[in-house]
């Protein structure tokens, strides 16, 4: 917000400088009646005081006479950082009745001295002074904005003379009201401030209230952040002098960039935090909390250097600050966190609230009172789209804390599984050893036919199954040992064999012999086989449509890498595949291709950290239409 009267003083200042500045005709005189707010845009004239040092009796000298400029559009006349003293001249309708009270208001509430001269009978000058440098408590009259009283003046046309100075940008909003029409305006002034301070009120004690249900910090950052703003915007209204310290002139001129810095300050802390670990782990993290520390440097040059550096430093951090949340917000957006879109729009329409000033301030936009509000009302938007923001992260944080709490019920029902497939493995290895023992007797028996070599068979077979499956539900992760490759992938594909064959899969493997053997755990290894040959299942008889053939591969090879020799597993499918925008997620905590209930999307994960637990590496590749490759590397086990 601090930013936006740099940026239209910048724009404004070229414009003045690419187009005619000066008219021969004099503007018109204020008219006698003029009232209701009335803007005195094209009745007034500026001359800039490199110096600062003139009087009013040489500004008024006919030597000066033809150095006023008649500005070139706007109510707004934005006139830079400079220590130049701006005059403004303009000619007024003498006041014909008498009592009526009417008033120079200057809408623009950090300008340092403003001093009103009008002539007196004996052709001297009166003067009145406001501004920044006189506390509120002192004035001529106690007001938050730059007011001056005009004395009743005799029928005629007399000429008056408004000498404006300040360290910080100067604008001039200059508007004749009457005791009426000032009365309306502050009235609408209140009105909005009330809207405006109470939303954000609202939103920092709601806020507040679940940073500590929540211990969130991100809650934390987000309520300073909306502080700043508030202290902020009471000091650029004018109602801090007013009302928090009314007798203080040197706390007055550098609270603004006190509280502007600190708001850019907590909202790159909180930008950093709620775009979660992904952010704060890549560049965009080392970004904001240097932005964070860079937006210090006004506060301390408002206090050592001055006013004009600080804005100017401040502005700068700014900008680089927007830009690096839109950046963020895009890239966090794109990678699937949900609650980024609102965080988006927030900043960017803060970012159009301040275009749609620079426009309507270069007189390209007219918006007529309104543009005082613009950017009040982006800031309160911002901060409501920010909260809402807030809510939907802490709704996909519950929704991925259910989706874990759902996953540790499957996998605890499978250790529940795996117990009882411990037992019934047992208690099947008795009566199949009978029945293997019964069929060797009777195939010593004359005449005894094929039918005792087929149940031995049929026997060895159920007995294979058994031992897979015991071998499985008794696991030791934690032992390290030589594994036969072709012995696990065997064992895992005895295993997912009968499922694999109902769903009409064809299955090839290519398992040379004499592979070496690698440095694992074979029942974690298995693990990882069983999740790969289950989503191959599910790809292809799932996804698989009408395919006549429903093939899938299976194989090991001995390869060298840098010299480094390792033993590559691979699974080919000719299923679907997987669309080229997805690739880059498959291997995220919680992202399934699945529909809801069918998957949780962390056996990949899972898979992919066993792998590289043992040295590894997991890859895959597919290319939609055509199929889908997973290959594992595992390093070799030293002779």
């Amino acid at each position: 917000m601090f930013a936006v009267r740099v940026i239209f003083i910048w724009v404004l200042g070229t414009l003045i400088l690419i187009c005619p500045g000066a008219v021969d005709a004099q503007p018109p005189p204020v008219p006698l009646h003029a009232d209701g707010g009335y803007k005195l845009d094209r009745h007034i004239e500026i001359f800039e005081d490199e110096s600062g040092a003139l009087t009013i009796d040489e500004v008024a000298s006919p030597a000066l006479a033809g150095s006023f400029r008649q500005p070139d559009k706007g109510s707004i006349y934005s006139l830079a950082f400079t220590k130049s003293a701006f005059w403004v001249r303009f000619r007024f309708e003498g006041n014909s009745i008498p009592g009526e009270r009417r008033y120079l208001s200057v809408f623009h509430h950090i300008l340092d001295d403003l001093r009103l001269y009008t002539p007196r009978r004996d052709g001297g000058f009166t003067v009145s002074r406001t501004g920044r440098l006189i506390p509120v408590a002192e004035r001529l009259i106690r007001h938050r904005d730059s007011l001056l009283p005009l004395p009743d003046l005799p029928p005629g046309l007399h000429t008056l003379y408004l000498r404006v100075q300040s360290e910080s940008g100067l604008a001039l909003p200059i508007t004749l009201h009457s005791t009426t029409s000032l009365g309306r305006h502050d009235r609408r002034a209140r009105f909005f401030e009330g809207g405006y301070f109470g939303l954000m009120t609202a939103m920092f004690l709601y806020n507040l209230f679940l940073f500590f249900t929540l211990r969130d910090r991100a809650y934390l950052f987000y309520t300073l952040y909306v502080l700043s703003l508030i202290f902020y915007q009471f000091c650029v209204d004018g109602l801090a002098a007013e009302y928090l310290w009314p007798h203080s002139v040197w706390w007055h001129r550098k609270s603004d960039m006190v509280f502007a810095p600190l708001s850019i300050c907590f909202g790159a802390l909180f930008a950093r935090e709620f775009l979660g670990p992904r952010i704060r782990s890549n560049r965009y993290g080392g970004i904001f909390k240097g932005l964070a520390f860079l937006s210090m440097a006004p506060i301390i040059l408002v206090f050592a250097v001055n006013y004009t550096i600080a804005v100017q430093t401040s502005v700068t951090t700014l900008l680089m600050f927007i830009i690096t949340a839109i950046a963020a917000g895009i890239s966090s957006w794109r990678a699937g966190f949900r609650p980024a879109r609102f965080f988006l729009l927030a900043w960017s329409l803060y970012l159009l609230a301040l275009f749609i000033l620079v426009l309507s301030e270069a007189g390209l936009l007219p918006l007529g009172n309104v543009i005082m509000e613009i950017i009040p009302a982006g800031s309160a938007l911002e901060a409501m789209l920010l909260s809402f923001a807030l809510a939907d992260r802490i709704n996909v944080l519950r929704e991925e804390r259910e989706e874990a709490r759902t996953e540790a019920m499957r996998l605890g029902h499978l250790a529940s599984l795996g117990d009882l497939a411990a037992y019934m493995a047992h208690e099947i290895n008795n009566p199949v050893g009978g029945i293997i023992n019964y069929a060797e007797l009777l195939q010593k028996e004359e005449n005894s036919g094929e039918l005792p070599a087929r149940i031995i068979r049929e026997a060895h077979r159920i007995a294979s199954l058994v031992r897979g499956l015991l071998g499985f539900a008794r696991r030791d992760e934690r032992r390290i040992a030589a594994v036969n490759m072709a012995e696990a992938l065997n064992e895992a594909l005895l295993l997912a064999g009968g499922s694999l064959r109902k769903a009409g899969i064809e299955v090839e493997t290519d398992l040379s012999r004499g592979l070496p053997p690698v440095a694992a755990n074979q029942q974690k290894l298995e693990q990882v086989f069983l999740n790969v040959l289950a989503n191959a299942r599910y790809a292809l008889q799932e996804k698989g449509g009408s395919q006549p053939d429903r093939r899938l591969a299976v194989g090991a090879e001995e390869i060298a890498i840098d010299g480094d020799f390792r033993l590559r597993i691979i699974f080919r499918d000719n299923g679907p595949g997987i669309p080229a925008n997805l690739l880059d997620r498959i291997f995220e905590p919680f992202f399934t291709t699945k529909p809801k209930g069918a998957g949780t999307g962390i056996g990949l994960t899972i898979s992919r950290g066993i792998i590289a637990e043992f040295g590894g590496a997991m890859a895959l590749e597919s290319v939609e239409g055509e199929g889908t490759t997973v290959t594992i590397d595992l390093p070799v086990m030293a002779p």
